[in-house]
């Protein structure tokens, strides 16, 4: 089952009445934006540098987008912020995980697949997690699963924060492009095109926070050994 808490028009005016302050505020310049699809499904594969990060992607990309976040923001707790960040995920229908929950886990890819399927936006960080060096990691291929099912077009993100913030949007790659690559050459192309983007060293390794155990998003979702279908 597909979660929806508020309407695509109740989202469209809570960033739109949300987003002109905290930009300002920011002073994030976009770039690219002509590259996102104004309809139909498409997976943003985007760096993560900041906790901001799937914030600003959702208010530049100017339609609503789910993204995977650990289910213990939706849990809240004592803390007003907390309240309020469980608020905020509930209501921009983001889509909860959990590592090591198999049900969390295979709800969370049922509800990502599902959107796409119904012609939305699902967002993730590709690396599994924040970097803690600067560097472009290795990726997480679970979005390659994702897009071999649903076959939706990928929009690599790339966020920079050397001055001012700034969000660049790639080329759509088609699934009549990436349908021909293995996983790992998915991951490959990817990691490139993202580092063009986003500015960053790439690095062969995983992210160090991954290496500590902090299974985030993409790896608590999916293993690396994917297989199109």
């Amino acid at each position: 089952m597909v979660p929806r808490f508020i309407s695509s028009g109740t989202y469209y005016a809570f960033y739109g009445v949300l987003k002109r302050p905290v930009w300002r505020k920011m002073k994030i310049r976009e770039f690219g934006r002509q590259n996102i699809p104004k309809k139909g499904a498409v997976i943003f594969a985007a760096n993560h540098i900041k906790d901001v990060d799937s914030i600003i992607l959702i208010g530049s990309a100017r339609r609503p987008i789910h993204f995977m976040a650990k289910k213990t923001l939706f849990d809240g707790g004592k803390k007003l912020s907390l309240k309020f960040i469980k608020t905020m995920v509930k209501l921009t229908n983001q889509i909860p995980v959990k590592a090591g929950d198999k049900a969390i886990v295979e709800a969370a890819f049922e509800a990502a697949t599902g959107y796409l399927k119904r012609g939305e936006a699902v967002g993730m960080h590709v690396e599994g997690t924040r970097t803690l060096d600067g560097k472009l990691h290795a990726p997480k291929l679970g979005f390659t699963k994702l897009a071999y099912e649903t076959q939706a077009p990928v929009v690599l993100v790339g966020l920079r924060y050397d001055g001012d913030p700034e969000i660049h949007f790639g080329k759509p790659i088609r699934y009549s492009t990436y349908k021909k690559w293995p996983a790992e050459k998915f991951g490959r192309e990817l990691q490139k095109r993202l580092a063009k983007l986003s500015g960053q060293q790439m690095s062969d390794e995983v992210s160090p926070l991954v290496k500590k155990g902090d299974t985030t998003v993409v790896q608590a979702i999916f293993t690396n050994k994917v297989k199109p279908s």
